[in-house]
């Protein structure tokens, strides 16, 4: 797995909130602004979603950074997703912030 150091907004979003829960998941990075949210883009998202999941467990680039990445090569990643948020701390708070999201992975 890559370092936590080096993530980005969409990266640590994605790997803070339960993509068990893609429904939860897409509403979270898509509050933040993270992605643009036209009407194919959640079913791009769950496609790439399941892909991903699908692929597991391999090694290498964590899940959040595969799948964050293919979105970028999607076209979905708005310019918040590209700031810097190291160790998730930033979407860590926002994600313990908003009662929706509780019942998420630490």
């Amino acid at each position: 797995m890559e370092s936590p150091e080096g993530w980005d907004a969409l990266t640590a979003s994605l790997a803070v909130v339960s993509l068990d829960q893609a429904d939860t998941a897409w509403a979270f990075i898509v509050t933040q602004g993270l992605v643009s949210d036209g009407p194919e883009d959640r079913l791009t998202f769950l496609r790439l979603l399941k892909e991903e999941m699908e692929r597991e467990p391999i090694t290498g680039p964590s899940i959040a950074l595969r799948l964050a990445d293919a979105m970028r090569r999607g076209g979905m990643t708005r310019p918040a997703a590209h700031l810097p948020d190291p160790w998730a701390r930033k979407s860590k708070v926002l994600l313990a912030s908003n009662p929706c999201y509780r019942t998420k992975r630490p």
